[in-house]
């Protein structure tokens, strides 16, 4: 996930949602990482774009990792990752309004201002009942998520409105999934249908590996994943 710069005197790591925080890898995980990546997009992990700013976005989206995929909305911009990014693949932004600057470093993921409505996507292994309670929901209506009907929780910081769907899907064991709009009041409305269109072209998708021995492993359900990469 991105963070908004800090603030002088803001902690630079500082977690974009409590929701995300004490995330620690599944142990099937070290599995994944020891593998040869076998698919194209797989590239993605050891050799990001490098830019200076914000870029368009691509029309979709794919993390062969999660074997995960969804639709980005027209006109969107992304914040590419440098060249020697050793951070992890957990999520992304999708600016609906183009930012005026990234920063990015080695391990975090920031831009400015904190005010640009975006849409957050977080995806990480399900601990089950390690993971923590999630907050009660404000139920601000309903969207389809990996075809099942899901609530959208409202919330209020900083004087942006919050819009939040959450959802479980497997990959190799459940992975969950956090999409987060944060938008200003006057334009609530319209990215509303922006993040509706966005969960409902998400889909889970197969990702196939190789490892020293050769042996090949597929992981995830549904199609395979299209080319392409993360970001």
């Amino acid at each position: 996930m991105f963070e908004s710069l800090p603030t002088p005197g803001a902690d630079a790591n500082q977690t974009p949602s409590p929701r995300h925080a004490g995330k620690r890898r599944h142990p099937r995980l070290s599995l994944i990482i020891g593998l040869t990546l076998c698919l194209p997009a797989f590239l993605a992990i050891t050799a990001p774009a490098h830019a200076s700013g914000p870029l368009p976005a691509p029309s979709l989206y794919i993390t062969p990792n999660y074997g995960l995929t969804f639709n980005i909305p027209a006109g969107a911009s992304y914040c590419p990752l440098p060249q020697g990014w050793v951070g992890s693949d957990h999520g992304t932004t999708i600016f609906l309004e183009r930012p005026k600057a990234c920063n990015l470093g080695d391990y975090e993921r920031q831009f400015s201002p904190p005010s640009v409505p975006r849409i957050e996507i977080y995806y990480a292994y399900w601990m089950g009942d390690e993971e923590p309670k999630p907050p009660a929901c404000d139920v601000d209506g309903w969207t389809t998520l990996f075809g099942q009907r899901h609530a959208i929780c409202f919330g209020q910081t900083n004087g942006m409105v919050t819009e939040e769907i959450s959802a479980l899907y497997t990959f190799d064991s459940p992975v969950q999934v956090i999409v987060t709009l944060t938008t200003t009041p006057k334009r609530q409305k319209q990215d509303l249908i922006a993040l509706r269109a966005l969960a409902a072209s998400m889909r889970s998708c197969k990702a196939g590996a190789t490892n020293a021995a050769g042996k090949h492993f597929v992981f995830g359900t549904g199609q395979p994943c299209p080319a392409g990469s993360w970001f």
